[in-house]
């Protein structure tokens, strides 16, 4: 994931680590690692469809696993698990 761009999915790291960060005035702040089995997207792009501010970067290989975001709250009044997984991410 880059800055300034739409994001649809969710991601599930298998194995490997990713660097969530942002760059302003030229200055690179990093934000948060994430490590296998998280979860991560730029979730307030997600849910308002607007463009990230962030960016995400493999700091190793990965394994890497996406999910369509809109399928998955589609499953929300459905699926306990889904509805339990969505609110542990927001």
């Amino acid at each position: 994931i880059t800055e300034n761009q739409h994001e649809d999915y969710l991601y599930f790291i298998v194995d490997g680590i990713v660097e969530n960060g942002m760059n302003r005035n030229g200055e690179n702040t990093i934000l948060e690692f994430y490590l296998s089995n998280q979860f991560f997207t730029a979730l307030i792009p997600v849910l308002t469809r607007t463009k990230t501010d962030v960016y995400f970067l493999a700091l190793t290989d990965c394994i890497i696993e996406k999910v369509y975001y809109k399928q998955l709250r589609d499953q929300t009044p459905t699926s306990l698990i889904v509805n339990r997984m969505l609110r542990h991410i927001s």
